[in-house]
């Protein structure tokens, strides 16, 4: 072994495979840093028009939208339907008298719920639970073409029993043809 260290040739070998892997690494090196200032970038950018614009229009809302629920409470859950639905065909006779569209008139929900009362609750104990009967609860959106009748329409409704009159807003009936007026 000591004779192939002190050979001339073998470390003439040596020192070429230590230079050859020298140099691999320094290439590599310089390549691998060169193509960070790569990342992220398309190499080559494709055919392409980018175009930017804004269209602007200023319209009169000619539609008003407003919720309203009707709720209703009694012992049985066909008490408390009964209760709901007088209430809401009595207001739905009025829209309707108002000549507000049956397509304008749309239900928004429609719940059954279960009311409970505590009995012998304390500060440390909660008591007992005992079903006292259901709540009934309808809620509506309305359309009204007509501005004018929004605010006669919202009065009547709360007078016919409607337990809460909610979410006024004006806004535009065809909205897809004042966008493309606006393109």
């Amino acid at each position: 072994m000591e004779q192939l260290q002190t050979n001339p040739l073998f470390k003439k070998v040596v020192i070429g495979l230590f230079s050859i892997l020298i140099l691999f690494v320094a290439v590599k090196t310089i390549h691998e840093i060169s193509s960070i200032s790569h990342i992220g970038k398309i190499d080559r950018m494709p055919n392409s028009i980018n175009v930017t614009g804004k269209g602007e229009i200023v319209t009169t809302p000619d539609i008003a939208t407003f919720n309203f629920t009707v709720t209703e409470q009694a012992p049985a859950v066909s008490d408390a339907q009964t209760k709901a639905t007088e209430k809401m065909n009595a207001i739905l006779a009025y829209v309707k008298k108002s000549d507000v569209k049956d397509t304008d008139v749309k239900t928004l929900s429609y719940t059954i719920s279960p009311r409970y009362e505590y009995i012998n609750a304390t500060y440390n104990t909660p008591g007992k639970q005992v079903l006292t009967g259901y709540e009934v609860s309808q809620t509506i959106e309305l359309k009204v073409r007509k501005l004018t009748d929004a605010g006669t329409l919202l009065t009547g409704i709360g007078e016919f029993g409607a337990t809460n009159v909610s979410g006024l807003s004006f806004s535009v009936d065809k909205q897809e043809e004042i966008a493309q007026q606006a393109r």
